[in-house]
């Protein structure tokens, strides 16, 4: 608990004072009651999703809290990955909250000097989460800069009209077109069970340069997809996205057998030790597929790992249905699912 303490304190302190050292007293302020708020209070942790920065050209960026956290970790341990960086070198424009909205950051500063020069409390989760926290002034479309295979990654990501308040840039006006059914919103189900043969799963990993360990545990993927319900080229994807299709480039290492990234129970970094070993690469399957079936309220085959048990605890456990649910959960980035949904849609070409 106090390493989570001082890794926030740190991370809050850098924030703040390292991008905005030349303004004025109110953000020192502001600072403090984040970070005894933040050091203190799970909730207040909870409603910071994300910052929105704006760079020299007036574009702006968004990066997810907890990788940014993570980053900054990493940069105290002398191991940069370079995005809390990339994040420093930019200057504040808006908070997002844990519903979606983009709170103006200015705002924030305002509302606790207010409250200080009034001899209130302020409380920062209760403001962002609440009616009358001033929503930014949004573009049309910003930068999501994520992480990727340890590099720092852009992609677009177009805002909906309900978010683009104030004097902020907006959509091009473009001209109507006819009225047209409205098309669902497409979702990756994670029990269908298959929907690609195994040997067009093993074309595709052989497209992409997969380590042979990886085009030789397919098997075991269609095996287990039949006996659990589960659509086994979802988690196949999704360990090729974990293990850099069977190369092992990360901190797991191939002898680990760990075919997902699955972290030990009493895990607190990112190191190999961090990270399960089981004897086999079938047990590493079964891992994998029980992993999932404690996100989508399955039964575990066999006896589980311990990480198992740890998902099992969260109060989501059992509601995971659509791939796109496991971002945010499985890993803290928001788009997490967005790397593995472009490699289902390669594999079914």
């Amino acid at each position: 608990m106090e390493s989570f303490k001082f890794r926030n304190a740190c991370f809050l302190k850098a924030l703040f004072s390292n991008i905005f050292q030349n303004w004025q007293r109110k953000v020192y302020l502001l600072l403090l009651v984040i970070l005894l708020l933040l050091i203190f209070s799970s909730p207040v942790y909870a409603a910071l999703e994300g910052f929105v920065v704006k760079d020299s050209n007036g574009d702006y960026h968004q990066y997810c809290y907890q990788a940014l956290l993570d980053s900054y970790a990493l940069k105290l341990l002398g191991r940069s990955d370079g995005l809390y960086e990339d994040f420093a070198v930019k200057n504040p424009a808006a908070v997002l909250n844990s519903s979606g909205s983009y709170i103006c950051y200015n705002a924030v500063l305002d509302q606790y000097t207010i409250a200080l020069l009034g001899g209130r409390g302020f409380n920062l989760s209760q403001y962002l989460d609440s009616s009358k926290a001033k929503k930014a002034a949004m573009p049309a479309a910003l930068s999501l800069v994520t992480l990727s295979e340890g590099r720092i990654v852009r992609a677009a990501k177009n805002l909906c009209p309900d978010v683009l308040n104030g004097s902020g840039p907006t959509p091009a006006v473009s001209q109507p077109e006819p009225a047209s059914p409205v098309s669902p919103v497409t979702v990756t189900a994670l029990l269908t069970g298959t929907q690609v043969s195994l040997q067009r799963a093993q074309q595709w990993a052989a497209s992409k340069g997969a380590h042979q360990r990886f085009i030789d545990i397919a098997p075991l993927y269609w095996e287990y997809g039949r006996r659990t319900g589960l659509c086994p080229e979802v988690l196949y994807a999704q360990s090729a996205y974990e293990t850099h299709y069977g190369r092992f480039t990360g901190k797991v290492l191939p002898e680990h057998n760990n075919w997902a990234g699955i972290k030990i129970a009493s895990s607190n970094g990112d190191n190999p030790e961090d990270h399960e070993r089981f004897a086999t690469s079938e047990d590493g399957v079964r891992a994998h597929f029980n992993h999932i079936a404690a996100y989508t309220g399955l039964n575990p085959l066999g006896e589980p790992h311990g990480r198992y048990h740890v998902i099992m605890r969260m109060p989501w456990a059992g509601t995971v249905k659509i791939l796109e649910e496991l971002s945010g959960k499985w890993a803290p980035s928001p788009t997490y699912h967005q790397r593995i949904v472009t490699m289902l849609e390669e594999m079914n070409q």
